[in-house]
């Protein structure tokens, strides 16, 4: 049997507010009655009674009558509430088709969300979890990127648990050359290529449609782009340079 603080909270999750929940359900109890003994079944002072009535009478929840020069409010049947719920609801899907246009449009334009301090960077780097089922991340690897040490095992174990598998360009480091050695373990497969050639200093991830910038150096700073030409262009990019990464990485086999 559902208690009065549950009805109190289901007419919230209707669009009341909590002190209208209780006049409301204390005219339903009380028949029909003036403002002080509603005020004292609600538990709520007089003087804030008077507005709440006028908001549930515009809601059509309750109404009242003139008797002696006083106000005789009521409590509206119940079913007004399903009414209401109703009218909203085909309001709604009146409006819907171009709600939907108008967010069709805007998906297509590019969402650019920025991190900054060792905890937008976390968040940013934890993105990239979030790609979907059976898709790869594709990285250009930069020794304290991905492998930041204060979180990067973590990370690391989060990405295997979910089966997500990386391809990495990674500069040859004494750090990366260590990393590189558990790539089989870790889901990955690395192509290397010289760091004195190539002196990576921030992280790449792409993923889905989103392109990730991190940078672990001075700025502390990660940008995610998330676009579907941007990050399919950048996907090409990367073949490209995955392709060109195989000459190196034969160099570097016997790791």
């Amino acid at each position: 049997m559902p208690t009065n603080m549950d009805n109190i909270k289901s007419l919230g999750q209707l669009g009341l507010s909590e002190k209208e929940a209780k006049i409301y359900l204390a005219l339903l109890e009380i028949g029909e009655s003036t403002v002080l003994p509603i005020s004292k079944k609600a538990g709520l002072k007089r003087t804030h009674c008077y507005e709440l009535l006028e908001n549930l009478a515009r809601q059509d929840l309750v109404d009242y009558y003139e008797k002696n020069n006083r106000r005789q409010y009521y409590a509206e049947d119940p079913q007004k509430l399903k009414e209401a719920l109703q009218l909203k609801l085909e309001g709604v899907n009146k409006i819907l088709p171009e709600l939907r246009s108008v967010y069709n449009q805007l998906t297509v334009k590019p969402r650019i969300r920025f991190y900054e301090g060792e905890e937008g960077l976390k968040e940013a780097q934890y993105d990239t979890l979030k790609i979907s089922p059976g898709n790869e991340i594709l990285s250009y690897a930069a020794a304290g990127g991905l492998y930041y040490e204060k979180f990067a095992d973590q990370y690391i174990k989060n990405r295997v648990k979910k089966n997500i598998s990386v391809r990495a360009i990674v500069p040859i480091t004494q750090e990366t050359e260590k990393i590189v050695n558990q790539d089989k373990k870790q889901l990955r497969f690395s192509r290397l290529i010289p760091a004195d050639k190539f002196p990576f200093t921030n992280e790449i991830d792409i993923y889905d449609n989103k392109v990730a910038i991190i940078s672990y150096q001075k700025e502390f700073i990660a940008v995610i782009i998330e676009s579907e030409s941007i990050a399919k262009t950048q996907k090409m990019i990367f073949e490209l340079a995955w392709e060109g990464a195989m000459h190196f990485s034969n160099k570097y086999s016997n790791l």
